[in-house]
């Protein structure tokens, strides 16, 4: 039975631990002990308790099962969509001086909390619809001949990356460069494949040691590179910092809980407080000087600020649903709908790459929806402002928007796992492929149509990476009954 070093030992995922149970139970104990101080107002509550069992059921009956993948797009998107949409209502209802977008928002809260709910469970009857008891089994499985396979990408990505860093630099600064440089920075998730699959194959208990270093030695110092490179870009960071945790997972079977509160503690204590601070300084200084003048500012403040620009301001970025609420309130009162306007012109400009279409049109939902809403400045050009999947849906087509929309979002996200995330056996490419799927949904509620075609455009790269390795040799294909 011969099996490449690179890989063996990475074939199988353990089933789910016991304490993997414990874990939920006490997460689902300190949801409802959250809600608990609000029963005043019990049909806010009652709605939030509605999208907590949406998160939760689907992933009871999958721990029951031994079936349960604590990273399935499923679980990670229904998690998101709670934190938004669900505890972010009740934080705007709780504080709405500091987390409230504006203070007219709170007497449509309940009403955009219930469109984002009814918007939950269709994406939930999306998502399991046509595929419910039906199990995915692969017959074929890619396996890298040589640690090219993975560095090949992770450079072209850092390319791309670099890119992008400086296309978003310049825009910041007002300065015009080379429309070649964006087309460039489409390159940037190759670096996540890359990243990915670095983990997933440096995890591995049989992977020799030497590329092990190899991997991790020029892996780790790119991602310091591009995280330094990206200041501004919190949940940048944050993802490239989860997706070894997630590697963990899918190659040694066990969830690393500690390091997850840990992350989630950075998230919250470090990486808000300094990145919005690095935000507000001048963008034309030096990196190392833009970072050092942040420190200065962060270091001075005494307890109430740090904790108003730790806490009160991931409060304040988390609850997106101050994005539907003022939706649902301007809409079709002083907004008129947008019938697609927002969807699918612009997604068929995005196809075209600017490096073809020398005028194309800088199109930035986030600044247009802002303006458009009245909550920046006419004169603002910086500022973007999330309009969120259910907010943009329901500012297009109305509440049926809303549940039509999300139940084609679950059934789209359904499909990518199953190509790429679902099975039992650990196939590191899918598994990669999967990740970098994952993290372009997390970002996903800054615009349907320019996010939307990023996806499709990220599938493009990896099937064409893909479609090159194997006739090229770096990897090959073989059954798995023979593996």
């Amino acid at each position: 039975m011969n099996r490449d070093p690179i890989l063996a030992g990475t074939t199988t995922i353990h089933e789910a631990s016991s304490s993997l149970k414990a874990g939920l139970f006490f997460l689902f104990a300190a949801s409802v002990a959250l809600l608990l101080p609000y029963v005043r107002n019990p049909a806010l509550v009652a709605l939030v308790l509605v999208q907590l069992a949406c998160l939760s059921i689907p992933i009871w009956i999958n721990v029951q099962r031994n079936s349960f993948d604590p990273f399935e797009s499923v679980h990670v998107m229904g998690l998101r969509y709670f934190v938004f949409f669900g505890m972010g209502a009740i934080w705007t209802a709780q504080d709405p001086v500091n987390v409230a977008f504006d203070r007219y928002v709170e007497p449509y809260l309940l009403q955009a909390t219930l469109y984002c709910t009814l918007g939950f469970i269709a994406f939930l009857a999306g998502y399991y619809a046509s595929w419910f008891r039906s199990d995915v089994v692969r017959k074929t499985i890619d396996r890298p001949t040589t640690i090219w396979f993975v560095l090949i990408p992770g450079m072209i990505g850092f390319v791309g990356s670099m890119a992008g860093a400086l296309w978003a630099r310049a825009a910041w600064v007002g300065v015009n460069i080379s429309t070649s440089i964006s087309s460039l920075a489409q390159l940037s998730p190759l670096y996540h494949f890359g990243w990915a699959l670095c983990w997933l194959i440096a995890l591995s208990p049989s992977t020799r040691r030497l590329t092990r270093w190899v991997l991790l030695g020029t892996s780790v110092p790119a991602t310091m590179i591009i995280v330094a490179n990206g200041l501004t870009d919190k949940s940048g960071a944050f993802t490239m910092v989860a997706v070894p945790i997630v590697a963990v997972w899918y190659t040694r079977g066990k969830l690393p809980w500690k390091s997850l509160v840990v992350l989630f503690l950075l998230l919250i204590f470090v990486i808000f407080p300094f990145f919005n601070t690095f935000k507000l300084i001048d963008p034309r200084l030096g990196t190392m000087l833009r970072a050092e003048m942040t420190w200065n500012i962060v270091s001075s403040w005494d307890t109430q600020a740090y904790v108003k620009a730790s806490t009160t301001a991931a409060k304040g970025r988390l609850a997106l649903i101050n994005s539907v609420a003022i939706v649902v309130r301007d809409t079709p009162r002083w907004v008129p709908y947008a019938n697609g306007r927002t969807i699918f012109l612009p997604s068929l400009a995005y196809f075209v790459p600017r490096i073809l279409w020398k005028d194309k049109p800088l199109f930035d939902l986030g600044r247009e929806f802002g303006r458009t809403f009245r909550m920046t400045l006419i004169i603002d050009d910086q500022t973007s402002i999330a309009s969120t999947v259910p907010g943009e849906l329901y500012w297009n087509f109305d509440l049926m928007g809303i549940i039509i929309g999300m139940a084609i979002w679950g059934t789209g996200i359904r499909f990518c796992y199953r190509r790429y995330g679902a099975g039992n056996r650990l196939d590191p490419i899918r598994r990669a492929t999967h990740i970098v799927l994952l993290i372009q949904f997390i970002h996903f509620g800054g615009g349907i149509a320019g996010q939307g075609v990023m996806v499709i455009r990220t599938l493009m790269l990896i099937e064409a990476f893909l479609w090159f390795a194997r006739r090229t040799g770096l990897i090959r294909v073989e059954r798995l009954d023979d593996a």
